[in-house]
């Protein structure tokens, strides 16, 4: 999917199936979900298509470890039937139908393939990619992974990612 964020940089992403997981790796600290929880948990590439260096910040804020422009979302009405409606209406940059159920906690960022511990804003050259693990929760079970999207939200209207 190719996006592009408000600050007018551009790129091609991929996002895998959301995914669960009752444990996730942040930064070296192994967090736990208690039983009837767990984390959603998503594989988005990160490529660079134009000719010049492209910031990483929007997709891997190094100061909080969060993705300010990736959000985990489901439709209203799902959202509604799992009772994990609250954020839905609450960001008015999303359609009505539309739940971002990542909303004030945010999306964390467990790995990154670019970022080598440099403590350094992210970029990525012309051409190259980033591999990039995120996570929220913990989530009750009853949210069920396929009825959530990764999005991409740092540009003028949401874009869902999750094929």
């Amino acid at each position: 999917m190719a996006v592009a964020d408000t600050g007018g940089h551009h790129y091609l992403v991929k996002a895998a199936a959301v995914t669960v997981s009752v444990a996730v790796n942040v930064d070296g600290f192994l967090w736990s979900a208690a039983p009837g929880q767990y984390f959603l948990q998503d594989q988005v590439t990160v490529a660079n298509p134009t000719g010049s260096a492209e910031p990483l910040s929007g997709f891997d804020d190094i100061d909080t470890g969060l993705a300010d422009d990736v959000a985990f979302v489901m439709d209203a009405s799902t959202a509604s039937a799992d009772h994990d409606a609250l954020a839905c209406g609450v960001d008015a940059a999303f359609a009505p139908t539309l739940c971002p159920i990542s909303y004030g906690q945010g999306v964390t960022v467990d790995s990154d393939s670019a970022d080598h511990d440099d403590h350094v804003a992210l970029t990525l050259a012309p051409g190259a990619s980033a591999r990039i693990t995120y996570s929220y929760g913990p989530v009750l079970q009853a949210v069920v992974p396929s009825a959530v999207t990764a999005t991409f939200t740092g540009g003028t209207t949401p874009v869902e990612l999750t094929p």
